[in-house]
């Protein structure tokens, strides 16, 4: 997202015999994404992070008026190393702009 330094990905969690997992949410892709993937993570915009996270809101119909593709002119993509597939690479340079003919799109 391009009106915020960080953004909040809408998931859901639960606990099974002791262990926390987490689930990120997906919906079709936005105009920005969909030459990327077929799919994108919900983004929960940040005038939204108060409802979303607040545990007493049982609004599902208003809730799940979130789940739905980011707005594309609130969003920017650029080119990035392949390494940003590989789980055991986590470094600051992952999200280095590169040439396009040498990257994935991130």
């Amino acid at each position: 997202p391009t009106d915020a330094d960080l953004f909040g990905l809408a998931a859901i969690t639960a606990v099974w015999k002791g262990v926390r997992s987490v689930s990120l949410i997906t919906t079709a892709p936005n105009a920005v994404m969909h030459s990327i993937h077929d799919r994108m993570p919900v983004i929960i915009a940040p005038e939204q992070y108060a409802d979303w996270l607040d545990p007493a809101n049982q609004d599902v119909e208003s809730l799940m008026s979130y789940v739905r593709p980011y707005p594309a002119e609130r969003m920017s993509a650029r080119s990035v190393s392949p390494r940003v597939n590989q789980p055991e690479n986590d470094d600051p340079a992952l999200i280095e702009e590169v040439a396009p003919r040498q990257s994935s799109l991130l």
